[in-house]
């Protein structure tokens, strides 16, 4: 009788820890989810850091902050790079126009 006590103790244990370990999972995919649901509409503002008890997923959540750091830098330099080539553009205009008159 104590057996089978004990057994059904340890099967509730071990469907709440399951319960549980499954939450904080879908939890953690759910922010990620968003993260890059965020980075593909283009706001590469630093959104609020998230952490998770599971290593695979602190490595996920680091993944996609290296991505947006990687993303906003890469959109920083071509904007710089596409002014630089803005200015260019003009100096060129300016002198074909100053050679024609």
């Amino acid at each position: 009788m104590i057996f089978v006590v004990f057994s059904a103790v340890l099967v509730i244990l071990s469907a709440v820890f399951a319960i549980l370990l499954s939450h904080k999972i879908s939890t953690t995919f759910v922010q990620v989810g968003n993260r890059i649901e965020e980075l593909s509409k283009g706001n590469l503002s630093k959104q609020a850091a998230h952490s998770s008890v599971i290593i695979e997923m602190n490595n996920l959540l680091s993944s996609t902050d290296s991505m947006q750091s990687e993303l906003s830098e890469t959109i920083g330099e071509v904007s710089h790079t596409s002014g630089k080539l803005n200015d260019t553009v003009r100096e060129v205009t300016a002198l074909s126009q100053n050679c024609l008159f």
